[in-house]
């Protein structure tokens, strides 16, 4: 759970290198063949083993030493989450609110793509994960309404509702949500 010191913003930045944004950052097969197209095969249409003769020297060599094998797997989140984790950087400048994302690739476009689609990917799941939580409080906070009759509780509640719904109206735009 964050902190309560930190915002949807902070947030957001630390979705752009975790498991969760990676998560739904693979979904995106046309991504996932530009980024790790040394290991699909147009051809038979499914991921492979680049050098998988490379890997068993290595893992024999390993097996000498008694460390474990390293095994390749297809593309997925996981892996996925390594490269951004390694690859995605953040910068802050503490005389200025903008911050800078960048993310190092041989190929700009390629870059530029990751970083767009990573941002959907990250501002849509914290978009989904509001929207699921203010709905809840409004729900909950409605029925509350329904049963209390002390003026004082039902002003607190009213006010309480109408922050929950405003958060919920800018959730449910199609504007960016997180980092507007």
């Amino acid at each position: 759970m964050p902190s309560s010191t930190q915002n949807n913003f902070d947030i957001y930045l630390q979705g752009l290198v975790s498991r969760a944004g990676a998560e739904r950052l693979v979904r995106d097969q046309s991504l996932m063949k530009r980024l790790y197209g040394g290991e699909w095969d147009s051809i038979n249409n499914r991921w492979h083993d680049p050098s998988p003769g490379k890997r068993a020297f290595k893992n024999s060599i390993r097996a000498v030493l008694g460390i474990p094998e390293q095994k390749w797997t297809p593309p997925d989140a996981a892996r996925l989450a390594g490269l951004l984790g390694s690859g995605i950087g953040v910068e802050r400048d503490k005389q200025n609110p903008v911050v800078t994302i960048t993310y190092k690739s041989g190929d700009p476009q390629l870059g530029r793509d990751l970083l767009w689609r990573l941002h959907q990917a990250v501002d849509n799941l914290l978009r989904e994960r509001v929207l699921a939580r203010t709905s809840s409080y409004v729900d909950y906070l409605s029925t509350k309404l329904n049963t209390i009759t002390v003026t004082d509780y039902r002003e607190a509640i009213i006010g309480t509702l109408s922050s929950q719904e405003k958060i919920r109206m800018a959730a449910s735009s199609r504007m960016p949500f997180v980092a507007e």
